[in-house]
């Protein structure tokens, strides 16, 4: 799997090409989008820009989101991206893996990051994640909540409303039973950071690989929410090396309980102290 790095990956148009490299410089992965941030109108003129697109964001932190699968304008992106020589691609609106089939045979070779923004899709997500091609599934908001024929996503105060939540977590359980990455929706408010803040640090401690951006302010944002704090640090940084004394001293291969400052420490502790640690370094 080459999907991007994460956590930070930026929306951008695919009609302004003049920021590609702009997003590509600030975030860790960069969606360029030929779905709803384009009009109508403009889309043909998004095709012809995509095959300059490798020349402004390297091919290892790209995906470029294609639109609805089965619409005219799907089968044209599909053409684009072939000719533009995009490895990963962003599907919208899927239903169900049957759908995700076809669009695999018309992106040979191309890894496919799936949208799960209707029911159908919520609900078959384990399923769609369990295609050789699909590299990694994101939940959407607005348009989960459209196709549940509700209102919103998110309550006034910026936390997310039942449905919503049950949408993140089942995406996040199919993803990680399908051994792929899970993407974050993104927060459409510019003007809540510390939304986007709150949701950032949850994904995190979901395991999300990456929460999506619609603005560049909300990439470092982020960034800080899924960068372990100092506290964080040195907890686990205890915790291993206690672990590690524990385990040279007895001559043993797994960790025995212990207590380490009130708190008791067992295996799987110890590997949350090392995902930690990794992700301090990565």
């Amino acid at each position: 799997m080459t999907l991007p790095p994460g956590p930070a990956w930026l929306f951008v148009p695919g009609d302004r090409p003049d920021r590609w490299a702009t997003a590509a410089a600030r975030a860790d992965g960069v969606v360029v989008d030929l779905e709803n941030a384009v009009e109508p109108a403009a889309k043909p003129d998004a095709r012809r820009a995509l095959g300059t697109v490798l020349d402004e964001v390297p091919d290892e932190r790209l995906v470029v989101r294609v639109n609805e699968p089965g619409s005219d304008d799907f089968a044209h992106d599909a053409a684009a991206v072939r000719d533009a020589g995009v490895t990963t691609v962003m599907v919208p609106k899927l239903r169900d893996r049957r759908t995700l089939d076809r669009v695999a045979s018309q992106l040979p070779g191309v890894e496919l990051v799936v949208l799960c923004e209707t029911a159908d899709a919520v609900l078959d997500a384990r399923e769609i994640a369990g295609s050789p091609r699909c590299s990694a599934l994101m939940w959407g908001g607005e348009d989960l909540a459209v196709d549940l024929g509700g209102l919103a996503s998110h309550d006034s105060d910026g936390e997310l409303l039942p449905a919503s939540a049950h949408a993140r977590t089942h995406v996040r359980y199919a993803a990680r039973a399908a051994r792929v990455a899970a993407v974050d929706a993104p927060v459409l408010r510019t003007d809540r950071p510390s939304w986007v803040s709150a949701e950032a640090r949850t994904a995190s401690s979901m395991g999300y690989h990456a929460k999506a951006c619609i603005h560049p302010n909300q990439v470092p944002l982020v960034r800080r929410a899924f960068a372990p704090t100092p506290e964080e640090l040195a907890w686990a940084e205890a915790v291993v090396a206690a672990s590690e004394a524990r385990m040279g001293a007895t001559g043993g291969t797994e960790v025995s309980v212990f207590v380490l400052a009130g708190q008791m420490v067992d295996h799987p502790v110890v590997a949350l102290a090392r995902t930690l640690l990794a992700r301090a370094h990565s």
